[in-house]
């Protein structure tokens, strides 16, 4: 009861007294007595009975103002926090609009200053910068960006710090243009002349740093990174700004590529661009995530200050601008290059809420939106287990499903490596997520696709799914195989993309891992397909030899067919590799010798004929333990039922690298 006492008092905005004396208490603080309360509790364990008198003295009535006090508490504390938002938002817009105002009134002063020790004969004529800037020319700024190679003075003078003012240029004529009345047509044009102006310059300002500064040879683009590929390993995308989102950039709109990222703090230009998120102007909010986006496109550290500035929430939000379509792409588009750079950022759009507002969008009728965020779930699937979960329990497999069927060639790319990135073929529960993604459906429309599409980034993103789902899972192998994937994988062997090629090489190696249930049957069907022939040339691709020998290596595993087809084919090739190949080429070339060479004979002859013992040795003086292992596992299987291969392999000198192993 005490604690009611306190609430009500609370509500009625009255001092806390004791109900006893009526004086007021020195402390709320209540501190429990869990001796007495023991005490208690145990003596109404041996009298029931007054635990029931006890219980029964309480009324309905009684309860019902009880809950209804704690509902009304909760509301005027829910209701209290609102208002201290708001008012906090109010107040830091108004903060932020003095600021701009002093900062304005400073450097006209500034230049009334200066241009009056110039009318005085103290300084020299100001130049263009510093009068559009306001700042005298004693004055200097000692950060530099994108600077590879010490520039001399000279050049630090006329490169970095030009480029720097032009940027902070950029800037002012930027929130001017924001604060122009819309009705001054002939200023408008006049100022935006004079942002394009600054943008050349600023460029002009970057070509001068890069040929000044950087050795012979180095080529850099400024302000843009190249985009991530599907590779083998699922990395994450990094979706160009053009291709997803449709209203071309303005003229005031711009990364902040001019300035260094403080390491400790906020840029204020960020917090500036975060703030406009939040704006009731649509305009002023597009414009805002447009410079955010092509800020994040100047590295993993631009992208960290954008987080570090606030940017995940009011992004999220603008998702579900239903009526803004535009907004919603440019979003996700931004949300999905933010996660691109790992777990850490990842999480932070989990626990942002970003997973449902996505999935919604993936049901958009505008195909530009619902391709921004697959390409988004896309990225935050990639090798982390919490988002794959939260993205299937948020209802996204079918969505992403129905999109494989969709007429535009980049949405299905990007709902198929969603698909595959959600299989988590890397996580310890990936065999579940591996069979409901199959169960959903989608094995049929992948094979369709990668069958009949024109796009060879469909094919690869089809194969690359294709590969995932069946990754140490044997009901998926058998799934995949049954469904008619394995006669277009065999043919996208000889695609013309190299980075199909290479995915279809993995899925087929995939597909024939070896497993007692399933191994069989899928290496027979795969042979038969034609595959042997098109891995032995894959082969001689740099690119792909790994990857093909990998996939030869399943193939020979325990199946004397194979290992004959694959002998006559590919073992002078497998040699080559051993001998010169790169260290992961090596691994698997030199696996590939050894399920050869496991328990047939015929196998060992023509291995030794090709000379493939005296690289396997030298292999066992390699560095890597993988190397090594192999190696040894591969002379092994030659020499176990063979005496005169041993004798060979200890007249070699092998025996004393391998008895150290």
């Amino acid at each position: 009861y005490i604690e009611r006492w306190f609430r009500e008092r609370r509500q009625a905005n009255q001092a806390i007294t004791s109900p006893a004396t009526g004086l007021p208490l020195p402390s709320t603080t209540l501190m429990p007595l869990l001796a007495l309360q023991r005490a208690i509790e145990a003596y109404l364990a041996h009298r029931p009975e007054l635990r029931r008198d006890h219980m029964a003295g309480r009324s309905f009535e009684e309860a019902a103002q009880v809950l209804q006090s704690d509902l009304l508490e909760k509301h005027a504390m829910n209701t209290n926090m609102g208002d201290e938002v708001r008012r906090l938002r109010g107040a830091n817009k108004a903060l932020l609009r003095q600021l701009r105002q002093c900062e304005g009134e400073k450097a006209k002063l500034v230049q009334q200053l200066q241009q009056a020790r110039w009318q005085l004969g103290i300084a020299e004529e100001p130049s263009f910068k510093e009068i559009a800037e306001g700042v005298p020319p004693s004055s200097s700024d000692e950060s530099t960006a994108f600077t590879c190679v010490e520039a001399e003075p000279q050049e630090r003078s006329i490169a970095g710090q030009g480029e720097q003012d032009l940027s902070r240029l950029q800037l002012q004529l930027a929130r001017s243009e924001q604060a122009r009345p819309k009705s001054s047509k002939i200023t408008g044009r006049a100022h935006r002349q004079l942002l394009s102006l600054a943008a050349v310059l600023a460029a002009m300002a970057g070509v001068l740093h890069f040929s000044k500064s950087d050795p012979p040879g180095i080529v850099h683009e400024m302000g843009s990174v190249k985009p991530v590929e599907l590779s083998p390993l699922a990395e994450p995308d990094m979706p160009e700004i053009s291709s997803l989102i449709g209203t071309p950039m303005r003229s005031n709109v711009f990364p902040i590529l001019g300035h260094k990222i403080p390491a400790r703090g906020r840029s204020p230009e960020l917090i500036y661009y975060v703030e406009q998120l939040r704006s009731r102007n649509r305009e002023e909010r597009h414009q805002a995530l447009m410079s955010l986006l092509a800020t994040a496109r100047g590295g993993i550290d631009m992208r960290n200050a954008i987080m570090q500035a606030g940017a995940v929430l009011p992004l999220v939000e603008l998702l579900r601008e239903t009526a803004a379509p535009g907004i919603q792409e440019a979003a996700a588009a931004a949300l999905g290059i933010l996660c691109a750079d790992g777990e850490a950022a990842q999480s932070t759009l989990l626990r942002a809420g970003a997973v449902p507002a996505l999935v919604r969008l993936l049901g958009s009728d505008a195909p530009v939106p619902t391709r921004a965020a697959a390409s988004a779930l896309r990225n935050l699937a990639a090798n982390h287990n919490q988002a794959q979960l939260a993205i299937a329990q948020a209802g996204a497999v079918a969505p992403l499903i129905h999109l494989l069927s969709h007429s535009d060639r980049q949405l299905q790319a990007q709902a198929a490596s969603a698909l595959g990135n959600l299989a988590g073929d890397s996580s310890e529960n990936h065999f579940d997520k591996q069979v409901m993604i199959a169960q959903a459906g989608a094995l049929t429309p992948l094979v369709r696709l990668l069958r009949t599409t024109d796009s060879a980034e469909v094919r690869e993103a089809c194969a690359s799914a294709l590969r995932m789902l069946a990754t140490n899972n044997a009901d998926n192998q058998v799934a995949v195989a049954h469904a008619g994937a394995i006669q277009p994988l065999v043919q996208s062997l000889r695609d013309e993309a190299p980075s199909v090629r290479e995915e279809a090489a993995a899925a087929l190696g995939n597909l024939v891992f070896f497993n007692d249930e399933t191994n069989a049957g899928n290496q027979a069907a795969i042979a038969e397909a034609g595959a042997v022939p098109h891995l032995a040339a894959l082969l001689k691709d740099p690119k792909a030899q790994a990857t093909a020998a990998g996939a030869l290596r399943n193939l020979a595993a325990q199946n004397v067919a194979n290992q004959e087809a694959i002998c006559r084919d590919a073992l002078q090739s497998l040699v080559q590799l051993v001998t010169d190949g790169k260290p992961k080429a090596q691994v698997e070339a030199a696996g590939a010798i050894h399920n050869l060479a496991a328990g047939n004979a015929k196998s060992q002859q023509l291995i030794v004929e090709a000379g493939a013992l005296e690289p396997l040795v030298a292999l066992l003086k390699e560095e890597a333990p993988r190397v090594r292992e192999v190696a040894a596992g591969a002379l092994w299987a030659l020499a176990r039922d063979n005496p005169e291969l041993q004798s060979a392999i200890d007249r070699s000198g092998a025996i004393q690298p391998t008895s150290k192993k």
